[in-house]
């Protein structure tokens, strides 16, 4: 950074805090620093997480640029320097901060910053050609592609005729919504699920499809609504089911695991619980319920009220 620019925004650089890079620790980079009176302060060799915040910087212009080359035609990669400086224009200026509510942009410059001029980078640009350029019957403008911003009125156009980029504030945009012509198909795959009744449900994953009886699985079927007078078709879906799913053989043991667990009926009275098997455990269990809400005082015992239970019914 220039000492004319830093002091016509204002603020003053004093430190400037890098990795031991040769693009910052050399002769020519000390040179600058020192005659703009900023103190140079590299990170212990090997150790970028002492600057920690210019590395994860780093990473998140990478990524934005990277997205911008790849979101339509893809671009050149040769273009990556040209990439990494919209990303830089565009985060610092939309970008979050350390300041709830303001872009870094704002709180550098003390004012909030014009976007009415952000495009979609990659889109493809009509370059208008200026008189002096042109001859009568030519052409008035450039196809290309934007990669980039000038200033807060100006846009950088990469020209594939020549490989080569130009400047110009009079451009017209083709933004076009991206889409993807690609269908996914994603392959399922059944995995047992064990409820709290002890039946075995069925849950769909990847590279399972259990027996032909599921390619009924869903039928949409065609109706017709009126809808303020107007007709409209409405498609109903219809599930298939689910009895006539076979499960997978390789589950076998889920099921046995799962029959076996729940092999027992459980008593539906506190007869058939005291005169069970089980009765030491059941008793044991009641206890410990009954105790537990006496200590947390969740109720109190009460007289049956006249009538008994046939009020209650």
């Amino acid at each position: 950074m220039d000492a004319c620019r830093k002091q016509s925004a204002g603020h003053t650089v004093t430190e400037l805090l890098s990795d031991n890079g040769g693009e910052f620790d050399n002769s020519e980079v000390q040179a600058i620093l020192h005659e703009s009176g900023v103190r140079q302060r590299l990170v212990m060799p090997y150790t970028p997480q002492q600057n920690g915040c210019s590395e994860r910087d780093n990473r998140t212009l990478v990524e934005a640029a990277r997205a911008m080359r790849l979101a339509h035609a893809e671009l050149p990669q040769a273009l990556w320097a040209e990439l990494i400086s919209t990303a830089t224009y565009v985060l610092n200026r939309t970008g979050p901060s350390s300041v709830e509510g303001k872009s870094p942009h704002e709180l550098w410059y003390n004012k909030k910053p014009k976007i009415t001029q952000l495009r979609v980078i990659g889109c493809t640009a009509y370059v208008h050609v200026p008189d002096q350029r042109r001859k009568k019957m030519d052409s008035k403008a450039e196809k290309g592609i934007l990669i980039g911003y000038e200033g807060d009125d100006g846009y950088r156009i990469f020209l594939q005729p020549g490989n080569r980029t130009c400047r110009s504030r009079d451009v017209i945009f083709d933004e076009k919504i991206i889409t993807s012509t690609t269908a996914l198909d994603l392959p399922v795959n059944t995995k047992p699920d064990v409820t709290e009744h002890g039946d075995i449900e069925q849950k769909m994953e990847e590279h399972d499809v259990p027996t032909e009886d599921v390619k009924d699985e869903v039928e949409a079927e065609e109706e017709t609504a009126v809808d303020n007078g107007n007709l409209q078709s409405v498609s109903v879906m219809q599930l298939r089911d689910r009895k006539r799913i076979n499960q997978p053989s390789r589950y076998d043991d889920y099921v046995l695991t799962a029959d076996a667990m729940f092999s027992s009926c459980e008593p539906e009275s506190f007869e058939e619980a005291v005169h069970s098997d089980q009765r030491h455990e059941w008793k044991s269990a009641m206890k410990n319920e009954i105790q537990s809400l006496k200590d947390n005082q969740t109720w109190e015992l009460e007289d049956l009220p006249p009538g008994g239970l046939q009020n209650q019914e």
